[in-house]
């Protein structure tokens, strides 16, 4: 087979493999483990018309009252992107691409932009901050392509570079919107050891519950 990346982050490979050469591979004494490069996609979509009242209903504002805003705070978002705006500008401080051929528009999707603004959009409206952290910093790492899909493989790449350079730009929290169906258990899925090895790394991170619970406010268990 062709190696593709390395993963440190879980002491893996992706590769290409030849389907008549999976039985060997499995029987070797050295391999742990071999998963098909499974998709996920982004959780959520965009609405046309955000009722912003959930800071309030998560009692951000009396953190902010306290005067904890996220300052010094960095929030990798691992997801489509995250566009240029103006609350956004000079906040976006790195940004690291897992897709080898993604466009050279910064979130052709929109879905990482909004995950973005939900953590740390600063504009105002009568209630207060339209996002929870308002004074946070950003890493946009790109693994889902423009159609909000994208591969396991890019994925724990994504998240390999965030262990790699947490410290260089003081990856406090990473956020991962996205859901993918259940392929193996919990402990043995990769993405779930890769956002292991995160956690004992010191790093907080925020995953989607789920939107497809059957009445609003709900999700499917």
């Amino acid at each position: 087979g062709q190696v593709n990346e390395q993963f440190a982050i879980i002491d893996a490979v992706s590769a290409d493999v030849p389907a008549t050469a999976i039985e060997a591979l499995s029987a070797d004494p050295r391999t742990v483990s071999i998963f098909e490069d499974y998709t996920a996609e982004i959780a959520g979509r965009r609405s046309r018309n955000p009722v912003v009242n959930f800071p309030q209903v998560m009692g951000a504002d009396q953190a902010w009252e306290e005067g904890v805003k996220g300052k010094r705070i960095t929030v990798a978002v691992v997801d489509t992107g995250i566009a240029p705006m103006s609350w956004n500008n000079h906040r976006v401080i790195a940004r690291y691409d897992a897709l080898d051929d993604g466009p050279r528009k910064k979130d052709p999707n929109g879905h990482g932009t909004m995950m973005a603004s939900l953590i740390g959009n600063s504009q105002k409206d009568e209630n207060g901050f339209m996002g929870i952290a308002p004074k946070v910093k950003f890493v946009d790492v790109r693994v889902l392509g423009s159609d909000g899909s994208g591969s396991y493989a890019d994925i724990i790449e994504g998240l390999n570079w965030v262990l790699e350079n947490k410290d260089e730009y003081n990856i406090r929290v990473v956020n991962l919107s996205l859901l993918a169906a259940v392929n193996s258990p919990y402990w043995a899925d990769p993405i779930n050891q890769a956002v292991e090895a995160l956690w004992d790394a010191g790093i907080v991170v925020v995953v989607a519950a789920g939107n497809a619970g059957s009445d609003p406010m709900t999700i499917s268990v």
